[in-house]
């Protein structure tokens, strides 16, 4: 039998967070943490954890608890927001769990055990964090600028030098959704992560998910050459350098986010790239330069050999706010590297 939950300590509105989410688990049954582990795909400490009220849990556990639980994601989601600001809430690195969904060890929890639930930091101390933050910000944005003054673009790969006075292209995803092996007829579009994983995934056989993205290019100017594109998706945990990721082409008129399932996902095309895993809040970056050649309409399928699960923010996310993006750079017609056409 599942061993029975610690009572919630304290009254305060995490401690009622806590109860209620038990109130929502108690609702299908009450099912053990490690089945409701398969559901929300986190692991079962981390579910535990999140119900416990020693603190809040990030949003993408308490969304994963609440779906796994039939729960309103929705009602939930905002529920989160309006406590997270009420209790100074920084969310961690990768949602604070690492790749199986753990929150990192205490230093001491004994010692941990005597002290408050949370620290109240006084408002001076706060105040010199956020200014120290914000002059360690300044620093990176003033040594990031290019010579041409345009905005810095968060890190990816190119093959070719940035040209001084275009600025990158950067056409974020315009649909974007993962089919799974387990629920073969279910579409995902509108879900706010992106799951890919191999064909045995957290444990489970036949249990593969595999990410499917479309890109409209629509604004290189006429007769530009592309000296380097980039494909980009933001990642939400850490996946071993053991994780292989492809990414192959698909046709972009097969499918669509709305529609798209495991049983009805497209037709594979030719490999475009490959990459081993990376460290969560960084940018999974593939080139593919050798397909981006000017304006159109680009569709990829992502898929993982490995048996942990990356996890990437959709464009439905506007809490993260990043979604998967080809950066272009390249060069006027006209130009040394880029010989007009001929009439």
């Amino acid at each position: 039998m599942p061993r029975h939950e610690q009572p919630v300590g304290g009254d305060d509105a995490i401690a009622q967070f806590a109860i209620d989410l038990r109130r929502l688990r108690q609702k299908v049954g009450s099912p053990p943490y490690r089945q409701l582990a398969r559901r929300a795909l986190f692991s079962p400490s981390a579910l535990a954890d999140a119900a416990s009220g020693r603190r809040l849990p990030s949003l993408a556990v308490t969304l994963a608890y609440v779906r796994a639980c039939g729960g309103d994601v929705v009602e939930w989601e905002a529920r989160w927001h309006a406590l997270a600001a009420e209790t100074a809430y920084c969310e961690p690195t990768s949602d604070g769990v690492d790749a199986n969904g753990n929150h990192p060890p205490k230093a001491n929890s004994a010692a941990a055990d005597a002290a408050p639930r949370r620290t109240r930091w006084p408002g001076a101390v706060v105040a010199a964090g956020a200014l120290a933050l914000a002059l360690f910000a300044v620093l990176w944005l003033v040594e990031s600028v290019g010579s041409d003054g345009t905005s810095p673009v968060i890190p990816h790969v190119t093959t070719a030098a940035p040209v001084p006075g275009n600025p990158p292209l950067i056409s974020p995803v315009s649909e974007d959704t993962y089919v799974s092996q387990l629920d073969r007829d279910v579409a995902k579009g509108a879900l706010k992560e992106l799951l890919v994983c191999g064909s045995i995934c957290a444990t489970e056989s036949d249990a593969e998910r595999r990410v499917l993205l479309k890109f409209s290019i629509t604004e290189l100017p006429d007769s530009s050459c592309v000296s380097s594109a980039t494909l980009q998706l933001w990642s939400r945990t850490t996946t071993p350098e053991s994780n292989i990721y492809t990414l192959h082409r698909t046709d972009p008129n097969s499918w669509s986010e709305a529609t798209a399932t495991w049983n009805n996902q497209p037709t594979l095309g030719p490999l475009v790239a490959s990459r081993p895993g990376s460290p969560a809040a960084n940018w999974l970056t593939f080139d593919i330069t050798s397909v981006v050649t000017g304006n159109g309409i680009y569709s990829f399928q992502l898929r993982q050999g490995g048996n942990e699960f990356g996890r990437f923010s959709t464009h439905e996310d506007p809490v993260a706010n990043r979604p998967a993006e080809i950066v272009v750079q390249y060069t006027q017609p006209g130009s040394d590297n880029c010989p007009r056409a001929s009439a």
